[in-house]
């Protein structure tokens, strides 16, 4: 199913049917989605499992930059998409122009615009690394002379990270919920792991000597960790991991990133958040209640999802 289908199953489930007096509004049924995706691969890490996505996600990113004093822009579409949420009118100067272009961009959600002087500079949103590389916005205009570059740079996922010269500390994707592997270069030596708080002094002054990774440590904190050896020469690391979705549903044509048949209880996840919404209408906990234990029929309530999801800690090695 993809998000339109989800939505009208919802509606249809809640006999929330009438556009003129929903009680729920589309903004936060696909929310709802959303945060019932995550919850699922919390819940069940199993179900995203990859070493095939290249990591550190680089966005890629196109210019545009904001020339003349009169007109209107209308629109700015990629991939179909207008990525404004209203026309802006040029004004008496670029740069003033140029900063209404990019809080109405920044308004609509699916890409972040910052600023320099009269260009803009454009990203999409997390977990669409790649998606518009080689995309050229189109922008419809009364006024000609603003101009755009290609979307490039962008790079996916999150199972590679470069080693580069001399440098120790390396951060892990935030999509990570679990890591099975870790592995160095085209070679694929595989990679031990150690809690740097059960390192003695002696091993600790070897793990910061240089040379040929070794293993990496962690226990510094949650997002990062040590390589060790400091590596001498470029080189990379793939990971086998569990993870999040790793982009946001918006469009009703999306498809859910986790296998179809788990689709139906994104419903259910739905539903839940729905009816405990503080509406005399709309807020009914004993339905809510049987959504959730539905959602969680099929996930169930697991000691990893407790550990993992809710303290944004990082499991390694299937541990």
């Amino acid at each position: 199913m993809n998000l339109g289908e989800i939505k009208q199953n919802i509606r249809a489930v809640a006999q929330d049917v009438s556009e003129y007096s929903y009680l729920w509004s589309d903004e936060e049924i696909v929310q709802y989605v959303n945060e019932g995706q995550v919850e699922a691969c919390r819940f069940a890490p199993w179900i995203l499992k990859s070493s095939s996505l290249s990591l550190g996600e680089t966005r890629s990113s196109c210019q545009i930059t904001v020339f003349g004093t009169f007109g209107t822009i209308n629109s700015i579409s990629v991939n179909n998409v207008n990525i404004i949420s209203n026309p802006v009118n040029y004004t008496v100067d670029d740069l003033t122009t140029a900063a209404i272009l990019a809080n109405e961009i920044n308004d609509s959600g699916y890409f972040e615009a910052t600023l320099s002087n009269n260009i803009i500079t454009l990203k999409p949103a997390e977990g669409n690394g790649s998606l518009y590389n080689n995309m050229i916005p189109i922008i419809n205009s009364t006024n000609s002379f603003t101009t755009v570059t290609p979307f490039l740079g962008g790079v996916d996922g999150i199972c590679r990270i470069q080693l580069k010269n001399n440098v120790r500390e390396y951060k892990f994707s935030n999509k990570i919920l679990k890591i099975e592997g870790m592995y160095l270069g085209l070679e694929q030596k595989k990679l031990c792991a150690a809690d740097f708080q059960n390192l003695n002094e002696s091993q600790k002054k070897i793990s910061m000597q240089k040379g040929a990774v070794e293993g990496i440590i962690y226990g510094m904190s949650n997002d990062s960790f040590y390589v060790s050896k400091i590596p001498t020469e470029k080189n990379f690391i793939n990971l086998t991991v569990c993870y999040m979705p790793l982009k946001s549903l918006r469009l009703n044509s999306d498809i859910p990133e986790i296998p179809e048949q788990y689709h139906s209880k994104l419903i259910h996840y739905a539903l839940y958040k729905m009816y405990q919404k503080n509406d005399i209408e709309a807020e009914q906990m004993d339905i809510s209640s049987f959504h959730y234990s539905k959602f969680m029929e099929e996930f169930g309530d697991n000691q990893f999802a407790a550990a993992s999801g809710r303290n944004n800690q990082m499991f390694f090695f299937g541990g």
